[in-house]
């Protein structure tokens, strides 16, 4: 008998601050860094930058909000829920 393993959700990035896959967040620079919550990426703003607040950031472009729905292609880097990486084989 063929063993069926559970389905999980692929991710196309990973949170560089919690280390967790994510398919919709903040992505910081065009890509340099990308966070999974509004909390963290607060924080990041807050302590990590010259920003005076979170609107001053995103009106400078220093990020913005997306989601990755693309279909994955050979050689494309994916992530589990627990950050672990992968590359895609078609």
């Amino acid at each position: 008998m063929t063993e069926v393993l559970p389905l999980r959700t692929l991710y196309r990035r990973r949170c560089d601050i919690t280390g967790e896959g994510m398919n919709s967040g903040y992505c910081i620079c065009e890509g340099a860094m990308y966070i999974k919550s509004e909390k963290h990426l607060s924080e990041h703003i807050t302590n990590e930058t010259d920003y005076a607040s979170v609107e001053d950031a995103y009106e400078d472009d220093y990020y913005y909000y997306t989601e990755w729905e693309d279909d994955l292609e050979d050689g494309d880097t994916y992530y589990d829920a627990d950050g672990n990486e992968y590359t895609h084989n078609a």
